[in-house]
């Protein structure tokens, strides 16, 4: 009989990146094509999701099925790496590249993935989206989803032991629980552009055709 895999409900954080609706495949530093997967970054206030009874408690629990009690404290001292990071560490690192980390400052920071759609099937479709009335979100709507928005997710963990140990978080839905401020924000470009003329020709013939 096949082990049923615990789901867990996150707290609700800050959507920072996603792409819940077409995959995202990355490019290793080396040139490497990364395997095409929904994906989706969420930050999280520390105090949500580090001690007792929180996200921190249920990898520490996934951890020790895996791999036994010892495995708690090499958790802890980070010999096995966790889908929970430190957001000031991704601060850093951004910053480095000449990029804004603020939105990462003093937080933790959850990646989760999933290569199935909301079928269940690795193909395209999206993953379970929903909002704050628990109906779903598409493509036709999918505006609704914005980095700064925040959301909770459904997620499952897994351990893997590939060049080093680790516990990874699989996507299996999301959920819109409110609006916030966009991370990343669209100018209007209207101004560029002037109402096009139109003849006196072209004016009677939209008139007699509303007629």
């Amino acid at each position: 009989m096949t082990e049923e895999k615990v789901r867990h409900l996150t707290p609700v954080g800050r959507l920072i990146h996603e792409s819940l609706f077409e995959k995202d495949q990355y490019t290793t530093d080396k040139g490497k094509d990364g395997d095409p997967a929904y994906k989706i970054e969420v930050a999280f206030d520390r105090d949500d999701v580090e001690g007792e009874g929180t996200l921190e408690d249920a990898l520490i629990d996934a951890v020790v099925a895996e791999w036994g009690e010892a495995a708690e404290q090499q958790f802890l001292d980070g010999k096995i790496r966790s889908c929970l990071i430190d957001g000031d560490e991704l601060k850093a690192r951004r910053e480095e590249k000449g990029k804004s980390g603020d939105a990462y400052s003093g937080k933790m920071v959850m990646r989760a993935s999933t290569k199935f759609n909301k079928h269940g099937m690795d193909a395209p479709g999206g993953v379970q989206v929903y909002d704050e009335d628990v109906q779903e979100i598409g493509p036709a709507t999918r505006d609704q989803i914005y980095p700064g928005c925040h959301v909770q997710l459904g997620v499952v963990f897994s351990c893997y032991d590939v060049q080093g140990k680790g516990v990874k978080a699989y996507l299996i839905a999301v959920q819109k629980t409110g609006d916030g401020d966009k991370l990343v924000s669209q100018a209007d470009h209207s101004t560029l552009f002037k109402a096009t003329p139109r003849s006196e020709g072209d004016r009677v013939r939209r008139s007699r055709g509303r007629g």
